[in-house]
C-alpha cells in the first residue's frame, strides 16, 4: 500500500516536472510540495543517485537509454554519478540545470 503511494507520487511528480512552462525561480518551492530531481537520458547511460555523500546511501541506480526518464525526490544534497554524462539532461523543480560535461563523472547537485 505505501509502495503504491509512493510510486503515484513520484509519477505525479514527474509528469509536472516534465510539463515545464513554469516561470518561477528553481529556488521557490511551494509550501508541502517536495523539490524533484528529473533526469532523462538521450542516449545510453548509467546512472547512480546517493544521498548526502558521494559514498552515501544509493537512493537510485539504473541504466537508461534514450528517452527514458526517472524522477526522484530531492531531500537535500545529492551525488550523482553517470557513465556517459554527456547523455543526461537534468532538471530540478522543472527546470533544467546546464550539464556541461562528458564521459563517466560524479557530481554534486545541492
Amino acid at each position: 500500500m505505501v509502495l503504491a503511494v509512493i510510486i503515484i507520487v513520484v509519477i505525479v511528480f514527474a509528469i509536472r516536472a516534465m510539463s515545464g512552462g513554469s516561470a518561477k525561480p528553481v529556488a521557490e518551492v511551494k509550501p508541502g510540495v517536495q523539490p524533484t530531481l528529473v533526469l532523462t537520458a538521450i542516449g545510453p547511460v548509467e546512472v547512480q543517485v546517493r544521498e548526502e555523500t558521494a559514498d552515501g546511501p544509493i537512493i537510485w541506480r539504473g541504466q537508461m537509454e534514450a528517452n527514458d526518464s526517472h524522477s526522484l525526490p530531492k531531500r537535500g544534497k545529492l551525488f550523482l554519478t553517470a557513465t556517459a554524462m554527456e547523455n543526461l539532461q537534468i532538471e530540478i523543480n522543472g527546470k533544467r540545470a546546464p550539464n556541461p560535461h562528458s564521459g563517466r563523472l560524479t557530481v554534486q547537485i545541492p
